[in-house]
């Protein structure tokens, strides 16, 4: 958030997983572009969403509006994209189990976005669960390409 002084901690992470995921995509969907421009989407947003903080909790504190839409945008875009990465996963995917998992983590992904805007004063806990959820399901799924190729 802006004006925490530890926030740079979070942006070097969401910074470090955006291009790790672009370059994962690229890596291990092989034949897929579809799964390439999405993961490609999806870094670039995480990225995005590191340059632009957000508005920090502390009313007291004063804010960057313009860099706050940016980040919101920026997020949004991050939802979309794994939303459309974990449907479009679906079609590849050889097992019925690991379809239905990806179909599952695009209902998560909805479901916590969801509750974050029904229950805005637990946003970060829902915040948590979708990074821990999407990012070890992501984690999962290359970890199996890798390992297939």
């Amino acid at each position: 958030a802006q004006h925490m002084p530890h926030a740079w901690i979070m942006n070097v992470t969401f910074v470090a997983l955006g291009v790790t995921s672009i370059w994962a995509g690229w890596s291990f969907y092989q034949g897929f572009p579809f799964h390439k421009v999405v993961l490609t989407a999806f870094g670039l947003s995480l990225v995005g969403a590191a340059i632009f903080r957000h508005a920090s909790i502390d009313p007291s504190l004063p804010v960057n509006a313009l860099h706050d839409r940016w980040h919101s945008l920026f997020a949004t875009f991050t939802g979309i994209s794994f939303t459309l990465l974990a449907i479009g996963t679906a079609f590849i995917v050889g097992s019925p189990a690991s379809r239905s998992v990806a179909v599952l983590m695009a209902v998560v992904a909805t479901a916590l976005s969801a509750a974050m805007f029904r229950w805005p004063d637990y946003m970060g806990v829902f915040q948590r669960a979708m990074f821990i959820s999407c990012f070890g399901w992501l984690l999962l799924r290359f970890t199996q390409s890798a390992r297939a190729n």
